[in-house]
């Protein structure tokens, strides 16, 4: 009988976090001036920020945007040819990106941290300026282009 007993009690710690898993609503998506829908939301602090859209994460310590309070470190930018580079950082999220402005169609950048995680963008036809995706902010992190890039911040 205390086998019994034994093993309803594990079995029902063990399907306790998958309770009500399938009720769970979907993130909402927006719809666009085009009418199609944007990338939903995502929650995120330093390394589960890897590969996402700074623009829609937020984090998952407070639910603040990661652009919120995003800022440029002193000294965390390199002005070239192909356009001003700017490494930005979110203290909310814990996270890093590159962001290019004043550049052309078709510049490849990248951001880049201590992990060796990187994240290469290129600016879109028609636009002047762009963000990479995130990498993780808790380590050191530095951003450019192939003809110049920052010191690790």
């Amino acid at each position: 009988m205390r086998r019994k007993i034994i093993t309803a009690v594990v079995l029902g710690l063990f399907t306790l976090p998958f309770a009500g898993a399938a009720s769970a609503a979907p993130l909402a998506t927006a719809p666009t001036p085009a009418g199609q829908a944007t990338a939903p939301e995502a929650y995120c602090d330093g390394a589960s920020c890897q590969g996402l859209d700074p623009a829609v994460a937020r984090s998952s310590i407070d639910g603040y945007p990661c652009t919120a309070d995003a800022y440029t470190p002193a000294g965390a930018q390199v002005s070239t040819p192909r356009g001003l580079v700017e490494l930005r950082y979110s203290p909310h999220c814990h996270s890093n990106w590159a962001h290019i402005s004043g550049s052309a169609p078709g510049t490849r950048f990248w951001v880049q941290n201590w992990n060796n995680a990187i994240q290469e963008q290129r600016v879109a036809p028609g636009q002047r300026s762009a963000d990479t995706a995130m990498v993780n902010g808790y380590v050191w992190a530095r951003a450019g282009l192939a003809s110049g890039y920052t010191q690790w911040y």
